[in-house]
């Protein structure tokens, strides 16, 4: 006789399923954290559920360099001790985290939420490169860090902004991660970082300056649920 299927069998294959469309998150790995939340406790996973909710409910981007936050301006624009004279350009709000955690960089930033990528149809207009040049025309900003990826969609990114920015007379520089080939970067001049002690200088924090122009790029910009 053929036993009927056992009781609560959907709504663990419903939450594998939706585990699994986490990025970095297998099969296997989704088997396993959802049977891990079906033994957890009831208030763990009550936790978990209302810190994904918070997220979507509560986050939204910051209008002045469109970091995600809870709070208008972010964290690191309302602090008065970061130099405003500096503007570090990311892709993406996690390069913050990256950044901030070295301890090194005393600046601002903001963020791009995304690359322009014309095979992907992700123009100009699609991420936030016109933010960025309104926000330079005050004069406050003396040097652009462009610390976009070092891949080659962030590479020709880079280019780009550098190209599009350098007519405003802010010094643009470039933080990138290792020594690039001269035959790429068209001979650039190769700077240790001037906030980088001596030791430090021959690390992943270095300049790079003379970029030649250049278009593409990565990634569709992140839209937040709640945009107020």
């Amino acid at each position: 006789m053929n036993q009927g299927p056992v009781q609560g069998a959907d709504a663990i294959n419903h939450l594998i399923q939706e585990l699994n469309k986490l990025p970095g998150i297998g099969p296997k790995s989704a088997q396993r954290i959802a049977y891990y939340l079906m033994r957890a406790p009831q208030e763990q996973a009550i936790q978990l559920a209302e810190a994904i909710l918070s997220i979507k409910q509560k986050i939204k981007l910051c209008t002045t360099c469109f970091n995600v936050t809870d709070s208008d301006p972010c964290v690191i624009c309302r602090n008065d001790r970061r130099d405003r004279s500096k503007v570090c350009v990311v892709e993406q709000p996690q390069d913050i985290l990256a950044i901030e955690h070295t301890g090194v960089y005393k600046g601002l930033y903001h963020v791009l939420h995304g690359a322009i990528s014309p095979t992907e149809g992700i123009g100009t207009n699609d991420v936030r490169i016109k933010e960025l040049a309104v926000r330079l025309q005050d004069g406050v900003v003396k040097e652009l860090i462009l610390a976009t990826n070092t891949n080659l969609e962030g590479e020709q990114t880079a280019m780009y902004l550098n190209q599009l920015l350098s007519p405003s007379g802010i010094n643009i520089t470039r933080l990138a991660r290792g020594l690039p080939s001269a035959r790429n970067w068209n001979m650039p001049m190769i700077l240790p970082s001037p906030e980088l002690s001596k030791e430090d200088s021959n690390s992943s924090f270095i300049r790079i300056l003379n970029m030649p122009g250049g278009v593409y790029g990565r990634k569709k910009p992140f839209v937040p649920t709640n945009s107020g």
